[in-house]
């Protein structure tokens, strides 16, 4: 169970964007969209210590920051494998509806369906 959870809507399409404490001094983004100023703000406000970003899917809009979170909190960066393709496209796509994004770092690792990932105090199960 997470010690805490705040949620920020991100970006131009209003992504929602996660923040886990996930205990012992751990915690967690989840889609970490645009406004990367804004999430690590807020990680700061609450004295986290992000390990691990999790995208669910790789559209544009929930990778934008991507970079720019990893560059900060050295977390280390996990979607599934079938998504991570569109890594490399999120300024191409970005640019097809007059916003713009960043394309992201590859991923650490890769998720499946079923992983459970033991993150702080908290386990997080992985539904694809």
């Amino acid at each position: 169970m997470p010690e805490s959870m705040e949620m920020l809507i991100v970006g131009s399409l209003g992504v929602n964007c996660l923040i886990i404490d996930c205990g012992n001094n751990e915690a967690v983004i989840i889609d970490p969209g645009a406004e990367p100023e804004r999430i690590l703000n807020s990680v700061k406000r609450r004295n986290l210590n992000v390990t691990h970003v999790i995208n669910t899917h790789g559209h544009f809009d929930h990778i934008g920051a991507n970079k720019a979170v990893l560059e900060t909190t050295g977390a280390r960066l996990m979607i599934h494998a079938a998504d991570e393709p569109q890594f490399v496209r999120a300024v191409e796509v970005s640019k097809m509806y007059g916003l713009m994004a960043e394309n992201s770092p590859p991923p650490h690792l890769h998720l499946e369906d079923g992983n459970l990932l033991k993150i702080g105090n908290s386990v997080i199960r992985v539904i694809h």
